[in-house]
């Protein structure tokens, strides 16, 4: 069994949104919906950064709504 942290999902908007995920391998689930195209980037990774889990490391101020 596995200890897992999930962090919230993240949608993004619009041509040239871009968000890092630091070198992590991703999934990329293409989806066609009525409303048209959706891509699902799936980042998955072992271990923590710097002894936090993913739901507690803080979002950098350029990727939060003001």
């Amino acid at each position: 069994m596995f200890d897992t942290t999930i962090s919230p999902p993240t949608l993004l908007l619009g041509k040239g949104a871009s968000i890092s995920t630091l070198d992590v391998p991703r999934l990329i689930v293409p989806l066609m919906t009525v409303a048209g195209p959706v891509l699902i980037h799936l980042a998955l990774r072992q271990g923590s950064a710097n002894g936090l889990r993913a739901a507690q490391l803080s979002i950098p101020k350029a990727f939060q709504m003001p």
